[in-house]
């Protein structure tokens, strides 16, 4: 596709890439802006994402068409969203690397083509758009914090008390490599490592599934991601996981974990492990052990708060360095309430509102979702800007972009009015909001 647009006034020509010289002109620039990690996080998205094609790849050319100005993608992927009982997968369309030649910078070419991408994530139906992106900065284009991404845990090696007896052994792999030393790999308790291979990727999703048993909204690891994961994602410099198996003391396979470069950091970050029965202990020594390996001065956990191995590492006195978030954005407000219905109706129906009907209309400044609640089904749909069916012009009103916190538990509606004081909702109408979307423990980590 090329089509010639208009930014601030000026020619320019918007195209997605119909050859390889096409697509490496995109990967050439997001290695000027970002680095060569960033070059071969496209090749590997380009290479087997699930549901990711050439036609998701935008760039802004100069008007003759020559060279990429400006860069962005869209990841499509999807989250699971459960509660009370209730289950639902949501179609999210994540922007990714988002780059502008420097000497480009100014003229609007990167606003025009993240709108882009969102708008073709609403004509495509996706319910939520997402981005790892610099804090603030994604606010202009409606995004807001919502989901958990990273809670960086810092073990350094004061802080554990088994360390001084934990044999470290030879350094059997320069830093960033995969740590592990075949002939002597690390043990704990009787358990130990040996890298994972695809012919693991059954059990490892079974353990991942364990492991996010407590989470309300997760990533939707199927057996096509778990296969891009263990396959072309791993030519992410910055990005790929290595994984390993626990194996127990009676030589069967017990759990995983996941590691990789700490991208905020010096550190080993251990960013997947389960399942929750695993010994917390055990699984931070085999990853302290990894650590020592592959000559780093801490360890990092980037897992749920909520994580066994995450509560065991912050009664050591873990730091917590940095807490970084999705910003979500919704394309659709009425179609994304629709689709999270199932929950938001078992909900409803496991509180005090069983029984009781309620009909709202929540304003979003410019558009209204309508709620109307029999005592046991919720219906959703598009109101009139404006309008409560109970209450003439004054019904609740959410600026838009804290839509997303508010339905994906991230933050209550008593947070959202202590932050900002355009929320206007109430009484009931908190207490309705309140019971369909609950604070919920989430995490969603994707290393593509």
């Amino acid at each position: 596709m090329h089509e010639s647009v208009t930014i601030r006034g000026r020619p320019f020509v918007l195209s997605t890439p119909e050859s390889d010289a096409e697509f490496e002109a995109i990967v050439a620039l997001d290695a000027a802006v970002h680095g060569e990690g960033a070059a071969a996080l496209c090749r590997a998205l380009d290479a087997g994402c699930p549901g990711m094609g050439r036609g998701d790849w935008y760039a802004v050319l100069d008007a003759d068409g020559g060279r990429v100005l400006s860069t962005a993608c869209l990841i499509p992927g999807q989250w699971t969203y459960r509660g009370a009982g209730a289950s639902v997968r949501i179609g999210t369309a994540e922007v990714g690397i988002v780059a502008t030649a420097e000497d480009a910078r100014g003229l609007g070419l990167s606003s025009f083509v993240i709108r882009r991408v969102m708008d073709d994530a609403r004509a495509r139906g996706f319910h939520l758009a997402v981005i790892e992106g610099i804090p603030y900065f994604y606010r202009r284009f409606g995004f807001e914090y919502a989901i958990e991404l990273s809670v960086q845990l810092r073990l350094g090696p004061g802080l554990s008390p088994w360390r001084a007896g934990l044999a470290a052994g030879p350094a059997a792999v320069a830093a960033g490599g995969s740590g592990m030393d075949d002939a002597n790999p690390p043990r704990a308790g009787g358990f130990s490592l040996r890298l994972a291979c695809p012919d693991d990727i059954p059990a490892i999703a079974a353990w991942y599934r364990q492991a996010c048993a407590g989470l309300s909204v997760l990533s939707d690891r199927g057996p096509e991601l778990w296969r891009h994961l263990f396959g072309a994602a791993q030519m992410g410099i910055d990005t790929a996981v290595t994984r390993y198996v626990i194996v127990g003391p009676d030589g069967r396979d017990a759990g995983w974990l996941g590691t990789q470069h700490d991208n905020f950091g010096a550190g080993l970050d251990l960013v997947e492990a389960g399942p929750p029965s695993l010994p917390t202990r055990t699984v931070l020594e085999l990853a302290d052990g990894l650590r020592m390996r592959a000559g780093k001065p801490y360890l990092t956990l980037d897992l749920p708060t909520t994580h066994p191995v995450s509560r065991a590492a912050m009664a050591l006195g873990a730091v917590r360095r940095r807490e970084y978030a999705w910003q979500v954005a919704c394309p659709d407000a009425a179609a994304l309430i629709a689709a999270i219905r199932p929950v938001a109706e078992a909900r409803l129906g496991a509180s005090g509102w069983k029984g009781r009907p309620y009909r709202m209309a929540l304003g979003l400044y410019g558009r209204s979702v309508a709620m109307d609640w029999d005592g046991s089904s919720l219906s959703v749909g598009e109101a009139a800007s404006g309008t409560n069916p109970d209450g003439g012009d004054d019904g609740p009103a959410l600026p838009p972009e804290l839509l997303a916190p508010l339905v994906l538990g991230y933050r209550g509606v008593a947070e959202l009015r202590a932050l900002r004081h355009d929320v206007f909702v109430y009484g009931d109408d908190q207490a309705f909001l309140d019971a369909a979307f609950p604070r919920v423990d989430s995490f969603v980590y994707l290393p593509y």
